[in-house]
């Protein structure tokens, strides 16, 4: 029955393969509800589901140029800046 699942109800696959140096150094500006920079490791954002089903959904990977990855902003519509620093730490703290 799981095969059955449409494409729409799956969770979003997690990034876990080996990071290009590139992959490595690159950083994704996250803007909070309280409209705050932060500014965090791409490979643990790609832990997130949310991120990780906009980056495959936009194709980032592929599409984008550096400059325009350069200027891409997540937004995070819900979450405070004081919050998302704690959740960040976990991620860091947990890879």
């Amino acid at each position: 029955m799981a095969e059955e699942e449409s494409e729409e109800n799956q969770e979003p696959k997690l990034y876990n393969h080996v990071l290009t140096e590139e992959q490595k150094q690159r950083t994704i500006k996250c803007v909070t509800w309280d409209d705050k920079v932060v500014e965090v490791e791409w490979h643990l954002m790609m832990q997130c589901g949310a991120f990780a089903l906009l980056w495959e959904s936009l194709n980032l990977e592929d599409a984008a140029s550096p400059d325009a990855l350069d200027n891409f902003n997540f937004p995070l519509n819900e979450i405070t800046e004081e919050c998302f620093v704690k959740v960040v730490e976990w991620l860091r703290n947990h890879q």
